[in-house]
């Protein structure tokens, strides 16, 4: 597993796994409301894959304190 490995494309998450990971990252690790829109969302419309990279560098950016 990389920065690269996609979740739904190398891990066969489905859409619903990726709700449940984000929910859980909110509720056990940040214990904060953080928003994930703009992981999840780009111009619209929800992104297709994600890759472990994009959510450890949003994390990063986003995480309070």
């Amino acid at each position: 597993m990389s920065r690269d490995t996609r979740l739904l494309a190398d891990l066969g998450f489905e859409s619903i796994d990726i709700i449940q990971l984000v929910v859980a990252i909110q509720e056990e690790i940040l214990r904060s409301k953080l928003s994930f829109d703009r992981l999840l969302m780009k111009d619209g419309r929800y992104v297709d894959d994600l890759s472990i990279g994009q959510i450890a560098d949003y994390l990063a950016a986003n995480a309070p304190g």
